[in-house]
């Protein structure tokens, strides 16, 4: 049984806290929503800003990528037709030049992966010499398989030039004997026209360069953003970023598929500007304009500088619409946990400002109490224990005390917290009431134990059946209560003035005569 004034003043402290918690939470509220308000605000102001300076930013590192992988290949390529075996060939030396030329291709491929054909062409355009790449190794190719290469462009591009100018030809696809490669292989060549020493033209050195690693790297480097890569050829003719629609300049089929017919108005502006940024009903299009000649060191000689490539990232408008959505649902979202939230302190608050009233109410009424066991605490009991030993030896009676001990109490609170452990020993109380009269108090005493001021015990053999029977009272009231708490409880006592002759040694003797055999009260 609680003690009944502490009932009372909880519950007039709990009325006067709920006003409290309510006023601060209001309070506090109020301002943190008008907090949140303005940060999100502020936010949502750059929320398109920031997507905005992500894709210049990834833009920005295509283009670098795309020429600084030009630029390299053009450098190798170069370096490759002033090879020392192959002017020694085209000076009149026999076949083991260029068979040591071969070995040297050879050796370059294995390292520079892009590079999937390189190749010696004669002036009357027959292929002499050429390492191909299958499988990812290079090897060179038998005489009976060197084909024929007078009609086609690249080849009459780099014939007719000057000594040491370096042909780079549009971005293509990859054609053998005639027909298209399948799966379609990306290409840009790389060529320059030959001289012997006495300057005559001896043909040419062409160079076909894979695009399918660089593109991969492009798309990788785009799923940090919100956008996809799209790569365009001077005619808007799709490179990259639309399945089935690129190529439409080689593949008959897709003739008529090009951006400036999806996208008439973007790529009006994107023409125009060059390198710039706009927004439209179709989505967010951010875009740069490379020449890829003009990226070549200025010392070299180059032709074809009209060749222009388009590197794009487009935000499509289900994205940014998405996007803004989704930012107005997290910003709703979190203003009611910023208010929800209050309630935390609010409650806090309350719950300290509850405390301290509560121990003052128990002041007033003249009794300590154990605000977690709700039962009179430690210092009421050991003063009704020093009251009830005064008594019995101006009465020439005797006194006894019952420790009831929660042994496992440790481990209970490690895994259920001190609440549970508190309200255990609670229970332990009440069950004990069973037993209680006149002559009993029952009280706390320390962290894990409960007490019992026996009145006018006859003997030491009725109070020890009495604390039995107490234990197996508690042990009910466990697997009543606590059916999911394994409880181990002990009981010891003490007799005043058989064992003890001051009520300060009772508590000690209690403690020293508790039984060894400790009562399990285990739930299953």
């Amino acid at each position: 049984m609680r003690h009944k004034q502490y009932e009372t003043a909880l519950n007039n402290i709990n009325t006067c806290s709920i006003r409290i918690t309510f006023l601060i939470f209001i309070a506090v509220a109020v301002i943190s929503s008008i907090c949140v308000s303005f940060a999100i605000t502020y936010k949502n102001k750059d929320t398109i800003a920031e997507i905005k300076k992500q894709e210049e930013a990834v833009t920005a590192g295509h283009a670098t990528e795309i020429r600084r992988t030009f630029r390299q290949a053009s450098e190798d390529t170069l370096h490759l037709a002033e090879n020392k075996n192959l002017i020694e060939y085209l000076n009149g030396g026999d076949n083991g030049a260029k068979d040591d030329f071969a070995d040297e291709l050879i050796r370059f491929a294995s390292v520079k992966n892009d590079f999937y054909k390189l190749r010696y062409i004669d002036e009357t355009g027959k292929e002499k010499l050429r390492v191909n790449r299958q499988f990812e190794k290079p090897y060179s190719v038998t005489d009976f398989y060197l084909q024929t290469k007078f009609d086609r462009y690249f080849f009459k591009e780099t014939i007719n030039t000057r000594q040491g100018v370096l042909y780079t030809s549009p971005i293509d696809l990859n054609v053998e004997n005639g027909v298209i490669d399948v799966p379609l292989k990306p290409t840009i060549r790389f060529c320059v026209n030959l001289f012997n020493g006495k300057g005559m033209e001896k043909g040419i050195f062409a160079a076909n360069f894979s695009l399918d690693r660089l593109f991969e790297r492009i798309t990788k480097a785009s799923k940090i953003s919100h956008g996809k890569p799209v790569i365009l050829n001077g005619d808007g003719y799709w490179l990259l970023g639309s399945g089935e629609n690129e190529w439409g300049f080689m593949l008959d089929e897709r003739k008529s598929m090009r951006f400036p017919d999806e996208f008439s108005h973007e790529w009006q502006e994107i023409t125009k500007t060059q390198d710039g940024q706009t927004e439209t009903a179709n989505g967010l299009f951010t875009f740069k304009t490379i020449h890829i000649i003009n990226n070549v060191d200025s010392s070299l000689k180059t032709k074809n500088n009209d060749i222009v490539i388009y590197v794009i990232q487009r935000v499509d408008p289900q994205t940014l619409h998405s996007f803004r959505k989704n930012r107005a649902f997290d910003s709703a979202l979190l203003t009611v946990l910023v208010i929800l939230l209050s309630a935390l302190p609010a409650w806090l608050i309350s719950e300290q400002y509850a405390k301290i009233k509560l121990m003052k109410n128990v002041k007033t009424i003249g009794e300590g109490f154990d605000i977690g066991t709700e039962l009179p605490g430690k210092m009421s009991f050991f003063d009704n224990l020093r009251e009830t030993v005064e008594n019995a030896s101006k009465s020439g009676t005797s006194c006894g005390l019952i420790l009831i001990e929660l042994s496992n109490w440790q481990n209970i609170m490690q895994q259920q917290g001190i609440e549970i452990t508190d309200r255990i020993l609670g229970s332990a109380a009440d069950a004990a009431v069973g037993f209680e009269n006149k002559n009993c108090f029952v009280g706390y005493t320390c962290g894990n134990s409960i007490g019992i001021i026996v009145k006018n015990i006859e003997s030491k053999q009725i109070l020890t059946e009495l604390a039995s029977n107490i234990l197996n009272e508690i042990s009910s009231e466990m697997k009543s209560e606590y059916s999911d708490i394994d409880t181990e409880f002990s009981s010891g006592t003490c007799i005043y003035p058989e064992e003890a002759y001051r009520f300060t040694d009772m508590f000690s003797f209690a403690v020293k005569n508790m039984s060894d055999s400790q009562k399990n009260i285990q739930k299953r």
